[in-house]
């Protein structure tokens, strides 16, 4: 054979044994993978439902009063717990809190634990704004002094220009603007009426 048939029947050769090694790697699987099987459907993410109904919320205790030091030792017979700024409950709602101390010794701790039991009643029913607070006072005939801080909307201030969203923002506001003690029931009507 002649030289150049024979050159001419290697490259031939190695040419058909390249072209079988790529027809064997584009060869189709016998099986697609299960999610790209013809006819099954894709399985679809769980999208969380709105609900209509306002979920619950549970606000943890948080001490609106810290005892200073020496208020175990420190006690008084308490005849007397006037407490000041409370409208959002009937002040037999809040005698409840401190019946059973009253007419007997009691450390000053004590009346701060009543102090931090009116704000959780407050913080429960959802007035997250309110505090109690224990003035500075002298302890006289047994009488002792709370103070409730109702919140409320007064104002609002607006800081650089937040553009059109101040119109939104200022018709949100104008209905609580005065609600005292403005709670989360207030806020989110408010919301919703806007809406």
């Amino acid at each position: 054979m002649p030289r150049l048939h024979r050159t001419c029947l290697l490259v031939a050769a190695a040419w058909a044994c390249s072209m079988a090694g790529l027809a064997s790697a584009q060869t189709v699987p016998a099986q697609l993978p299960p999610g790209a099987e013809p006819g099954r459907e894709m399985p679809r993410p769980v999208m969380p439902q709105s609900s209509t109904a306002s979920p619950r919320i549970e606000v943890p205790q948080s001490p609106s009063a810290q005892a200073p030091a020496g208020a175990q030792e420190a006690r008084f017979t308490l005849k007397t717990l006037d407490i000041e700024g409370a409208t959002a409950f009937p002040a037999d709602d809040l005698r409840q809190l401190y019946a059973g101390l009253l007419g007997r010794e009691v450390s000053v701790a004590e009346v701060f634990a009543v102090a931090n039991a009116i704000e959780l009643k407050y913080r429960n029913a959802g007035y997250v704004t309110s505090r109690v607070i224990v003035p500075q006072q002298a302890v006289e005939d047994g009488r002792f002094r709370l103070v409730v801080v109702e919140g409320f909307v007064a104002d609002v201030r607006y800081e650089g220009d937040i553009g059109p969203a101040r119109a939104a923002v200022e018709r949100l506001v104008n209905g609580l603007r005065g609600v005292k003690p403005i709670g989360v029931a207030q806020i989110e009507r408010s919301l919703l009426l806007r809406q």
